[in-house]
Order: structure tokens, then sequence, then C-alpha cells
């Protein structure tokens, strides 16, 4: 079964180097008077040397193209995801606000950041954050994101009734964490929904990684546009029912 790991694999360029080795080695014709009378063992070995390697290589490669995704493939996948789980959630009679994908490494053993013309655009874990109302009450849907199978899974689930919103904020923290790649640490932006009965905080986007790994201006600024319009659409419970067309 394919993973979203797959869009971030490397070309395999050692098993190419190895299959390379490798010919030249089955081609090697060594003289008969090489090593005296050795020269029989040294060719058998030469021989079993070089086909190990060459099977070694092939086997990688092919390996590589079964697991082969394209990034095309990639955001095609990610839009449709999005579109259905949107589709999904207004089914329910709740009228959709903003959604944010949301990086979080910490939540994984192991994460990859792909960057495309200076722009980390693509990465994973992959969480998509769908902020919606009906009824008047806020609902908040965290849904982890399986891009290369197009399928997702419910992560986080809030229902907040808008009469109890005192206030909502942007707060930024500091994680740290340990996984494959080792001692770890984000920067993450949170949405903060303070309520009656306490606060909630839920992770947006994602600062420390991305930046070091691409210009992250653009995404940065969407973010900035959305979490602005959702923090003067939800603060202070400002949101009736009746102001929307369901």
């Amino acid at each position: 079964m394919k993973r979203d790991k797959y869009f971030f694999q490397k070309f395999p360029t050692l098993p190419i180097v190895g299959i390379i080795i490798a010919i030249v080695l089955l081609l090697i014709d060594l003289p008969s008077d090489f090593i005296g009378k050795y020269t029989p063992i040294a060719k058998v070995t030469i021989l079993v040397i070089g086909n190990i390697i060459l099977i070694f290589g092939v086997i990688e490669i092919v390996s590589y193209i079964i697991k082969l995704l394209s990034m095309r493939d990639f955001k095609n996948n990610l839009e449709e995801v999005k579109n259905n789980a949107i589709s999904e959630i207004k089914k329910t009679n709740s009228v959709f606000i903003a959604d944010f994908l949301s990086f979080r490494p910490w939540m994984s053993d192991e994460y990859f950041v792909k960057s495309k013309d200076g722009v980390p655009r693509y990465f994973y874990p992959m969480y998509l954050v769908i902020f919606s109302v009906g009824d008047d009450i806020l609902f908040v849907n965290e849904i982890k994101i399986n891009v290369s199978q197009k399928t997702w899974s419910l992560a986080g689930y809030h229902a907040i009734p808008l009469e109890a919103i005192s206030s909502v904020g942007l707060v930024q923290d500091r994680i740290l964490f340990t996984n494959y790649n080792g001692d770890n640490s984000a920067t993450v932006y949170f949405i903060e929904i303070a309520t009656t009965g306490g606060s909630i905080r839920i992770a947006l986007f994602e600062e420390e990684i991305l930046s070091s790994n691409g210009e992250i201006k653009t995404i940065r600024d969407e973010f900035m546009s959305k979490i602005v319009f959702l923090i003067r659409t939800v603060g202070k419970g400002r949101i009736q029912r009746h102001n929307f067309l369901i």
C-alpha cells in the first residue's frame, strides 16, 4: 500500500552507481596470467559480487518506481480530500467558515517537508481543521488526511455554544518533541477560544520547521488572512445563525 511518505522519497542515485559498478565488474575479463592459478577463482568472485550488486540495485530502482507518486497527484488528491471533507460537514446543516491545512510533526514518529519553488506547500503528516456553525454552535473538526489513499479520519472535534465564547485570539508557542529525526522543536500558531468553561487551543500553523525548508511568506500571509477573518467572525460570540444562508 502506498503511503504519503512516498511523495517525498529521493531518487535512488546510490543504486544507479551500484548498477554501473556491477556492469563494469561483469565486463571485466581477467587475463589468464593475472594472478596465476587463482585467476578462475578471482573471476567467479567478481561475477558473484557484480551480480549481487546488480540485483540489489535493480530491486531498489523497481521499488522506487512502484512507490513513485507525483506531486501533481499529491496536489489533486489533497484538493479532492479537502472538498469531500468540507462537503460532508456542510451536509450536517453547518455553515462553513474557514479551513486550515495544519502541519503537525509532533503528532507522528516521522515527518517530511518538500519545497516547491521555495514554498513548502507539501508536507506530512497533514491535518485539515474546519470551522463551521450550526444551531448557534461553533463546530471544529480536526481531520488527519491520507493524501495517497484520498481518505481521512477524525483526529479532534469540538462543539462550542456561541453564547459561551468570551474571546478568540491567536497565540504562539514552541513545542519540543522527539521522533525518528531526533530531538526537534516546532514553533506553532494556535487559535485559542476562551469560553465560560475554560480555554481550547487548536494548532493551525507550524512556522519553525516549514521556514527552514523554504520561503513561507505566501502561505503565512494566506494563513493570517484566514485567521483574521475567523477571529472577527467568531470572536465575542458575534456569530448568529440568522446571519448565514443555510
